[in-house]
């Protein structure tokens, strides 16, 4: 696969409600062709980051402090999710086009 055209791939990431962690799709997508799935992988959710997310979700207010860090570390775990779906393909992380993400559901 490190022979791809570097504009063909794709990253998606996932987490949802569930908060058991974050899905992550290689995909090739080109002009003349179906999209193909080229890898996935599942990063769990570390269960104080879980613990966190599932209070803020649920809490009345919060401190601008408590969700700028709950980002920072749910951002962490997204990008060492992308970093492992990588190496497990064989991909350089410039032969990816570019990565989507809705953030946490």
């Amino acid at each position: 696969m490190n022979n791809a055209n570097p504009t063909s791939l794709y990253v998606g990431l996932m987490s949802g409600t569930s908060l058991d962690g974050i899905d992550a799709a290689l995909v090739e997508i080109t002009p003349d062709a179906r999209p193909r799935l080229v890898a996935t992988r599942a990063e769990p959710m570390p269960e104080a980051l879980r613990q966190t997310l599932l209070t803020l979700c649920h809490a009345d207010h919060a401190r601008f402090a408590e969700l700028a860090q709950a980002e920072a570390t749910f951002c962490a775990l997204q990008a060492r999710a992308v970093a492992a779906l990588l190496k497990d393909a064989g991909v350089a992380p410039e032969a990816v086009r570019a990565i989507g993400s809705h953030g946490q559901t």
